[in-house]
Parts: structure tokens; sequence; C-alpha cells
């Protein structure tokens, strides 16, 4: 109402209440007629209601029952364990010798993250290198 308004004109608070009133009836009768419509659409699913509907001369529209635009498919029901089971047999890791070595290259791995494997710190660092030092490092 404020932005409505121009400065020159007053501020009515009974206009304001009377506008949000005829608001608020407006809002309610649409509801209403929403909840009304729903109980109706609800009735004419029954056929034994369809007589009548017939009688009132009320057109029975009935919903069509249609997929959703991202439609679900049921999954059929599988036994996911012995699925499970036979992909983890046929794996490459089902093999002891191929476990094993995963094993040490992770632990490798781990150790090679510790170290680093070239110093750069100047201060520490002592050049040329002499083959046993890079050895022992």
């Amino acid at each position: 109402m404020n932005k409505c308004l121009t400065e020159n004109h007053k501020f009515s608070p009974e206009l304001v209440y009377k506008q949000f009133t005829e608001l608020m009836r407006v809002v309610q009768e649409e509801y209403i007629r929403q909840m009304k419509k729903c109980i109706v659409l609800k009735q004419m699913q029954d056929p034994t209601n369809h007589a009548m509907f017939i009688k009132n001369k009320v057109p029975i529209r009935l919903r069509k029952k249609t997929s959703p635009y991202f439609g679900v498919v049921r999954c059929p029901k599988y036994k996911f364990g012995d699925y499970q089971n036979e992909i983890l047999h046929v794996h490459w890791c089902s093999d002891e010798d191929m476990e094993s070595i995963t094993r040490i290259f992770t632990k490798k791995c781990i150790e090679y993250e510790n170290q680093r494997y070239l110093n750069t710190n100047k201060t520490i660092l002592k050049l040329p290198n002499e083959l046993k030092e890079l050895k022992a490092k």
C-alpha cells in the first residue's frame, strides 16, 4: 500500500484493513473450492459413484495413468550377496600373489611419503653429493 500511494495521500489504516479482509475472503473461497474439487475428483475414481455424477449431469473426469517425466523403473529382485561373491572371486585382488605385491607396494609408497627423495635445503645440503651419501639417503 505504501508503494501504491503517493506521498501526498495520507495512509489510512481502515483502507488497509478493508483490503486485507477482502483478500483473506478470496483466499478462503479459493481454498474451499480447491478442496471440494479434490474430494469430487477422488469420488470420481470409484466406478460405483459414476451413476450419481451422470444423474447430476457432471462429466466424469478420470486421471490418465502416466509415467513421471523422470521415470522410476522398479529393479527386479536379485541376490546381491551371490553376485558380490562371484565378482570378488573373479577380481584381480582374489589372487594371493597380487594381494601381497599390492601390500608391499603400498608399504613402500608410505615410506617414500615420509622420506624426501631429494633434500633441497641449502643450509643442510652438501654439494656435490658423493655416491655413498646418496645411497645412504
